[in-house]
């Protein structure tokens, strides 16, 4: 599982996430998608982060990161946080 955002890809500037998995056959198959706000005051990005990867962590224990430091501290809190890593 591969976990990367996009930015300003839609008029309201959201950020849009995705987490892709490979099939039988190596393509990427999006898992879920997740818009949320940038708003670096209120840590919204990386509240949502951790609340979705703590619903995804509940079904799947592999997850690839590309270089974000919000992405790792998100992931990071979660795993802290969880029974079985």
């Amino acid at each position: 599982m591969t976990i990367d955002s996009t930015f300003k890809t839609n008029q309201f500037v959201l950020l849009l996430y995705v987490v892709v998995a490979p099939n039988e056959e190596g393509m990427g198959l999006p898992l879920w998608y997740m818009l949320c706000t940038c708003d670096d005051g209120n840590k919204h990005e990386q509240l949502a982060l951790e609340t979705t990867l703590k619903i995804v962590f509940q079904r799947i224990r592999d997850v690839g990161l590309d270089k974000s430091n919000l992405e790792y501290n998100a992931l990071n809190n979660v795993i802290m946080h969880d029974q079985y890593c």
